[in-house]
């Protein structure tokens, strides 16, 4: 689906950022930003820090059986002798120094754009945020705490209170003058390069994530991309002459998904933490994560894409956590990405909330026309089998991308008060999206619908000799855009 040239040229440009080894050590961690209220399933509570590092695990079995699954399992869940725990005074050392946005995630920027560029202070504890014009800024002082309550010590979430703005920066900045806002972060070394993440927690509507770090320029999942522009060696360890060692062979696993080139994409391996969430009055299972107190935690490691051999490109950051299985060789036979719920937890494997619908609300479902599809005394559970029945014989049931079978399409029936249909797109390790769908002549035409959870999508699905076309009309999400065209076939 996605094809580029020039994958040599972005191997080559990361590798020469250079590489470096950092000693962990644990300073402890206090303080804490209250999250809602957690209760986890762990039993023991976590009381412990751990900050040892021990041989990392192959994670090979020679044959599969009900209790080496239960193992694998196991393996994959968080516990205090198994999660790596960085203190604050570590995390502010990987953060210190210079990095730079990649809007959108994509790796070979546009050569007439400036980054716009991220600056760490750790002894003044202060982060300043540069436009690519070197004329407009906004100067924080930053704060770290944990993310997760259940798992202490990590330093993944920064608070960032606004200091000093500069009178160009935005046209409301003095507002931003004594107000914070609290960010996710993860850090790794990807194919020789320091890279971070940011993605802001709770309702993410500061006004620093709108006019200074632009929602349109995250790259998936709500993250920002950045790369460390440090000229020294890398904070983080890297594993380029050990790739192969370290891929986890005939092994499922849960990992943070970085770099896609198509037929290889570079995982860094995670632990995860089942825990219940209550945060409107009900109970809601999630899961949060941590890193593995492996010998290269904060490295991410190569792997291939089995049957994915003939779309290679130049590459792109996806970031997101998925679950992964991979086979004998370590090459990946399923990836299935989680989504996200909010203050960085995420859905279990295989739970996705927002398959009932777009975003699971009720919006209004009329079309262009005005019309819903549905026939005249349609209520709002009835649906007239013998006006869809024409309709839903072509387009209903499961479709696949052509060149591109993980990218699937799904057109299931649905109340004529929302159009009649609903179309759920998995575009495979990019994103995911939700329509709702009325009949318009011989084609589908969505009438509201979204995009990675949160921008607006649409399109016509068309009827072809050999399976159904859908062009995409409207798209907040960049990497999709309008004028798109997808064929799909039968699986």
């Amino acid at each position: 689906m996605r094809r580029f040239k020039g994958i040599c040229a972005i191997i080559c440009l990361m590798m020469l950022m250079g590489c470096g080894d950092k000693d962990k050590k644990d300073e402890g961690s206090g303080g804490g930003f209250n999250m809602p209220g957690i209760k986890t399933e762990t039993e023991e509570p976590v009381t412990e820090a751990v900050s040892t590092t021990e041989e990392v695990t192959k994670g090979t079995t020679e044959e599969t059986t009900e209790s080496a699954t239960e193992a694998a399992i196991d393996d994959n869940l968080f516990s205090t002798d198994k999660a790596l725990i960085i203190s604050r005074k570590d995390m502010k050392e990987y953060l210190d120094g210079t990095w730079e946005l990649v809007p959108r995630g994509q790796a070979i920027m546009n050569p007439e754009e400036t980054p716009d560029i991220l600056t760490f202070n750790s002894e003044m504890s202060e982060v300043t945020f540069m436009r690519g014009n070197d004329a407009e800024f906004i100067t924080f002082d930053y704060e770290l705490d944990d993310l997760f309550e259940e798992i202490p010590g990590t330093g993944n979430l920064i608070k960032l209170t606004g200091r000093d703005v500069t009178l160009g920066f935005s046209e409301y900045g003095d507002s931003m003058i004594g107000s914070y806002a609290t960010y996710q972060i993860i850090l790794v070394n990807n194919m020789n390069c320091d890279t971070l993440l940011l993605r802001e927690i709770g309702n993410g509507e500061s006004q620093f994530s709108y006019e200074g770090l632009n929602y349109e320029r995250t790259a998936n999942d709500g993250f920002w991309v950045f790369r460390s522009l440090n000229e020294e060696e890398p904070k983080m360890d890297r594993i380029n002459n050990i790739n192969e060692e370290l891929r986890l062979k005939n092994s499922t696993f849960y990992a943070v998904s970085w770099f896609d080139m198509g037929d290889r994409v570079t995982l860094q391996r995670i632990l995860i933490n089942p825990e219940v969430l209550n945060l409107y009055g009900e109970d809601e299972e999630v899961i949060s994560y941590t890193y593995p107190n492996s010998e290269y935690p904060l490295s991410a490691v190569t792997y291939y894409v089995k049957g994915m051999e003939d779309m290679a490109h130049s590459g792109r950051y996806i970031p997101g956590i998925c679950k992964v299985t991979t086979d004998e060789s370590g090459d990946i036979t399923e990836m299935t990405p989680l989504v996200y719920d909010i203050f960085g937890y995420y859905y279990p494997a295989g739970v996705d909330p927002y398959a009932a619908g777009p975003g699971g609300d009720y919006q209004d479902p009329s079309g262009p026309d005005g019309t819903t599809g549905a026939p005249d005394g349609a209520g709002p559970d009835s649906r007239d089998p013998d006006y869809y029945r024409e309709t839903d014989n072509i387009y209903m049931g499961e479709w696949v991308l052509k060149g591109d079978p993980l990218t699937t399409l799904s057109v299931a029936m649905d109340s004529p008060q929302v159009g009649g249909y609903e179309l759920c797109f998995d575009f495979y390790r990019l994103t995911y999206a939700d329509c709702y769908a009325n009949i318009s002549g011989s084609d589908l035409s969505t009438n509201q619908g979204t995009i990675n959870n949160d921008r607006d999508f649409g399109g016509v699905l068309t009827q072809t000799e050999d399976g159904v076309r859908f062009t995409v009309t409207e798209s907040g999400f960049e990497a999709i855009g309008v004028g798109t065209e997808y064929e799909f076939i039968r699986p």
